[in-house]
């Protein structure tokens, strides 16, 4: 286990506060359980809440911070690079195309604006 001084170093690294990265450390290490154990994602709540800037979330009311898409954003912001990044934004797109006539997007939380607030978090 890190001390909070170690914590802080890793997250000034990264760019954020050291609740954020624990958060979203949190939030993949959940992600990751659920998709090697084969749990459910659709139609479900995610915990804990995936954390966000305030100004993130006034500018995108439409984001559920205990969805899918919450923890896909939290995926998409921690990739190391724009290439992965990309990579990751194609394959979600490629997913939800091929089952758009089959799910609904509102019960794993993906607005309808799902593509462009995920181009926007490329950077």
């Amino acid at each position: 286990m890190l001390c909070n001084s170690e914590k802080e170093v890793i997250a000034k690294m990264v760019g954020i506060g050291r609740d954020t990265l624990e958060n979203h450390l949190h939030c993949l290490s959940v992600l990751r359980n659920k998709c090697a154990h084969a749990a459910r994602m659709y139609n479900t709540d995610f915990n804990p809440p995936a954390k966000f800037t305030t100004s993130f979330l006034r500018k995108h009311p439409e984001i559920k911070n205990n969805s899918l898409f919450a923890y896909t954003l939290v995926l998409l912001k921690r990739l190391p690079d724009e290439e992965s990044k990309r990579s990751l934004v194609k394959t979600v797109k490629a997913v939800i195309d091929e089952y758009r006539n089959d799910i609904d997007l509102g019960l794993i939380g993906f607005p309808e604006n799902y593509m462009e607030i995920m181009e926007n978090n490329l950077l």
